[in-house]
């Protein structure tokens, strides 16, 4: 199996595993057949995407241009083919009377200036306050110093 076949298993069992054991006993070779179609997808899209070499450039500008063309054509090929569908991962994701969600994430936070901000995967943007929403972020409370001591 290659890099894509391993990355779209993997991609597969954290958001969809149900799913993935029914794909796998239906076809063990499910994955490896996926990874080589995505691979033939990116050779075939990051030729499109580089377009025809300039006259005017040097090596290191057409290596840029073939270098970002395949990161391009991964990405499209990744999002397009190495996912499991909305359907299959909101069909995981609901739950049994009494169960809890398998999936729990946990807020990232990231520093600007002075504030705290957050961010939860599937929120657009940075919060102040992941738990009530857009609010006036507070400066974060500086130590005072005592000119006395």
């Amino acid at each position: 199996m290659n890099e894509y076949g391993r990355q779209a298993q993997k991609n597969w069992e954290l958001l969809a595993p149900q799913a993935t054991k029914e794909i796998l006993n239906q076809d063990p070779n499910f994955f490896h057949n996926l990874g080589e179609q995505a691979h033939e997808k990116v050779v075939e899209l990051s030729r499109q995407l580089a377009g025809q070499d300039l006259p005017e450039e040097t090596f290191l500008e057409k290596l840029g241009r073939l270098n970002m063309s395949k990161l391009q054509a991964q990405e499209i090929v990744s999002h397009e083919m190495l996912m499991p569908t909305t359907q299959e991962v909101t069909n995981e994701q609901q739950t049994q009377p009494g169960e809890t969600p398998q999936l729990h994430q946990e807020p990232e936070t990231k520093m600007l200036g002075d504030r705290i901000q957050y961010w939860m995967p599937g929120q657009v943007g940075w919060s102040d306050d992941p738990d009530e929403g857009w609010q006036e972020a507070l400066p974060l409370e500086t130590p005072t110093t005592d000119s006395n001591q």
